[in-house]
């Protein structure tokens, strides 16, 4: 009886060691103004990045439609990011930490391309308005579209500049499903630091995922999200530490 109370106390103690943080929640019906959100318009100053957006963002834009209130992404393919409550350096101390998006499509944008990740960087890269300057920075992400092709879906993980991605190897290959262009759907990312995993998850889609990711030694100080006239119901970044 003793082992078994010493037992309980000690796993009791291993789960209860385990914290999760939330690092970035949004609420758009109160941030109306998107405050602390970086696009190509609002990053630079004659070229040099800016600790904080000197303006709002030039085209996406907070939406009320059927009585909820979104982020309407504008008609461009560059990226929106938003720092992170506090940075997060991959080491010994994390297990894992997790994007999790509510989202759908407009019908009517130009392609049907998702971008979602976490980064080094903090705002978009000046040179195309992506999440990762080409040949710099570090972090996990994914592209993907509704259409079943496997060239353009896939997740992927960078360590100063290198991509390594994974593709599924069957049919469907499309990471998101059709219905993203009518309906809201939920998807999230992980990245598993303890199990050195990526993993991308959406409702009614199988899951993708990446083994042997190694981010050690990173620090994510941001997430990015596409324009593309998608729109953003809620958004939300955890992180679990030991």
């Amino acid at each position: 009886m003793k082992k078994l109370f010493t037992t309980t106390v000690f796993c009791a103690a291993v789960f209860l060691s385990a914290a999760e943080q939330t690092l970035f929640k949004s609420d758009f019906k109160k941030d109306r103004d998107l405050k602390g959100w970086y696009d190509t318009h609002n990053s630079y100053y004659q070229g040099t990045p800016l600790s904080k957006p000197k303006s709002k963002l030039r085209f996406s834009k907070v939406v009320e439609k059927n009585g909820e209130f979104i982020l309407q992404g504008g008609k461009s393919h560059m990226v929106l990011t938003h720092p992170l409550a506090k940075p997060i350096l991959v080491n010994d101390n994390l297990k894992s930490i997790t994007l999790k998006i509510t989202m759908r499509q407009n019908p009517k944008s130009r392609t049907t391309l998702i971008e979602m990740g976490l980064t080094s960087r903090l705002q978009p890269a000046a040179l195309d308005g992506s999440g990762f300057w080409r040949g710099r920075d570090s972090g996990v992400a994914l592209r993907g579209y509704t259409t079943d092709a496997q060239a353009p879906n896939f997740i992927y993980w960078r360590k100063e500049g290198g991509d390594n991605k994974k593709f599924r190897s069957t049919r469907p290959y499309n990471l998101f499903p059709k219905k993203t262009l009518t309906q809201w759907i939920n998807c999230s990312m992980t990245y598993d630091h303890e199990r050195k995993m990526l993993s991308f998850h959406c409702e009614g889609q199988q899951p993708l995922i990446y083994h042997n990711v190694d981010l050690k030694g990173v620090q994510l100080n941001s997430f990015f999200i596409n324009q593309n006239s998608n729109e953003y119901k809620d958004i939300e970044v955890t992180c679990i530490t030991k």
